[in-house]
């Protein structure tokens, strides 16, 4: 398979399995995706497979839903060869499926030749990094050199629905004494760290798996000029919920809009001149399916709790995750 079409694909059996190839025609971030393509709860089995078709890499079951999904994120050189296995988890014989592969060709990548601090790659206030940590224990390594005595801002967010633990240090100076360490915890999507910031003084971010965070795509970030601490931006929820927020996902060619929302509640997405629904599970994640999303559209997304409709939250689709 390649890059430049989706693949529909169908489980006729219990016992069947579909397999693809697929090379990498591009040395840059790709996300290998699993959509449920029929109108039914269901569960597929997902897994990725390393050129010798032997190593497992990735291997994952879909939510039991309509709009079940599973996605990866991987980075190889140009030429090499991975392996992908579908087969049926439960109650997805003679259901349809599809399988693609998006390349992220935008800029702001961190390189993945940071696996010390003395290759950490270097941000700033001007861009956001998106990375995810790849198999064999990776460790991404960061590194911001303050340009003034002022209050900065560390933001890390986990930008996926699924659940993963990143454990994330921070060092001043050097990388002998640590100022801030914390894990994640389950269903925790984001973490901020503020410091009152020296003018010369390198400031360094180590991330690494806690538990089960890797091929998922987080984003760091580094605000300078922070006057306060400020709570998350939170649109509007119940009294003791977090609040419809902006979407996990919302990219062009796929037919699902994924975000968080406050546990139990009705979740509305206009698209065009249609309106989808769907109920925010027990933790708060909701999936509604739509019509196929495309670049430059604009979603609107609102929560309903105790029958009362939440602000909206407008989101533009894009063409990279």
């Amino acid at each position: 398979m390649t890059d430049k079409k989706p693949l529909l694909g169908i489980i006729n059996s219990d016992s069947e399995v579909d397999w693809y190839k697929y090379t990498v025609n591009s040395t840059n971030p790709f996300k290998i995706v699993l959509d449920n393509m029929s109108e039914s709860d269901l569960r597929w089995r997902f897994s990725i497979y390393d050129n010798d078709g032997s190593t497992l890499l990735w291997d994952k079951n879909t939510d039991w839903s309509v709009a079940s999904t599973a996605s990866c994120n991987l980075m190889y050189e140009k030429g090499h060869e991975l392996y992908i296995k579908i087969n049926n988890c439960s109650s997805s014989e003679n259901k349809i499926y599809q399988i693609k592969i998006i390349i992220d060709n935008s800029t702001g990548w961190a390189k993945e030749d940071n696996g010390s601090s003395e290759k950490a790659y270097k941000i700033d206030s001007t861009s956001d990094i998106k990375e995810f940590l790849g198999p064999n224990n990776d460790v991404d390594w960061y590194v911001y050199s303050a340009k003034k005595n002022e209050k900065i801002a560390f933001e890390f967010s986990n930008t996926e629905s699924a659940d993963g633990r990143w454990n994330l240090r921070f060092y001043e100076g050097n990388v002998d004494k640590v100022i801030d360490e914390t894990n994640l915890d389950w269903n925790e999507f984001s973490y901020k760290y503020e410091i009152n910031a020296t003018r010369g003084t390198r400031y360094y971010i180590c991330v690494s798996d806690c538990s089960s965070s890797y091929d998922k795509v987080y984003k760091l970030s580094v605000r300078d000029s922070v006057e306060h601490t400020s709570k998350d931006n939170v649109e509007s929820g119940s009294d003791d919920g977090q609040g419809i927020t902006s979407p996990y996902s919302i990219l062009a060619g796929t037919n699902v809009v994924v975000g968080k929302a406050d546990a139990g509640a009705k979740v509305s997405v206009k698209y065009g001149k249609k309106t989808y629904t769907a109920t925010a599970n027990s933790e708060g994640i909701y999936r509604v399916k739509t019509a196929k999303l495309k670049k430059g559209k604009s979603v609107t997304i609102w929560q309903t709790v105790n029958k009362q409709d939440s602000e909206k939250v407008t989101v533009k689709v894009v063409n990279k995750y």
